[in-house]
């Protein structure tokens, strides 16, 4: 019998907290944090929580990049 992967080894959950998020980013919970707090991050407040949408997210990085095969010019 073979094991079959579950939800989370499949695909990352589609609202991340700070923590899952700083690790999926590889940053510190305090830069998410300093993101939030400056707003330059889409988050959303559910019942005083702090939630990023992954969808979201991957788009604000992809806006967020530059070099070749990106539109921003630096």
């Amino acid at each position: 019998m073979t094991s079959r992967p579950g939800p989370s080894q499949l695909e990352p959950p589609a609202w991340l907290t700070v923590a899952q998020l700083a690790d999926l980013l590889q940053i510190t919970e305090r830069h998410i944090r300093r993101l939030v707090a400056e707003d330059r991050i889409p988050r959303t407040k559910v019942g005083g929580r702090i939630r990023f949408n992954h969808e979201r997210i991957l788009g604000w990085l992809d806006d967020n990049s530059s070099g070749p095969g990106h539109g921003n010019a630096a």
